[in-house]
């Protein structure tokens, strides 16, 4: 390894260029490995209870340890085109560029729903039901 030299000291760099390469990469696939495993969500009819895993199919990795949507989304896109019933009392936060999407269906949620800046709530044709809980908005409602 080449020494610098400032001002008559010697200087060595921070990083070998080995160990430069292992944080460049291990950077890089904490990046994708967080996009890779992200989970997506569609009704499937079968069942209106968000918490049966009938009611959905699940794509992406992981999908059979989550068969259905937790209550905090990250990363992640549910598509609601049938009737679905959130009767958990723990609030469906959105995270981290999540989008939920609701389709000419009825979509009751008991508890809150939490849109953080960054995700988002499209609704088309749709009647969103939320209450006693509130829907608190920080990001977007289409």
């Amino acid at each position: 390894m080449k020494k610098l030299r400032l001002n008559g000291q010697s200087v060595q760099p921070l990083f070998t260029p080995k160990i430069r390469y292992f944080l460049l990469l291990s950077f890089f696939l904490a990046g994708f490995q967080s996009q890779v495993f992200a989970q997506d969500y569609t009704t499937t009819g079968i069942s209106t209870d968000w918490d049966d895993p009938d009611a959905w199919e699940c794509s992406g990795g992981g999908c059979n340890n989550n068969p259905f949507p937790d209550n905090n989304v990250s990363r992640s896109t549910i598509t609601i085109n049938h009737d679905i019933n959130y009767t958990n009392n723990q609030p469906i936060n959105l995270r981290n560029r999540s989008t939920l999407v609701v389709n000419g269906a009825n979509f009751n949620n008991s508890s809150n729903l939490n849109i953080f800046s960054g995700s988002s709530l499209q609704a088309t044709g749709a009647i969103i039901s939320i209450g006693p809980g509130v829907m608190n908005i920080d990001g977007t409602v289409e």
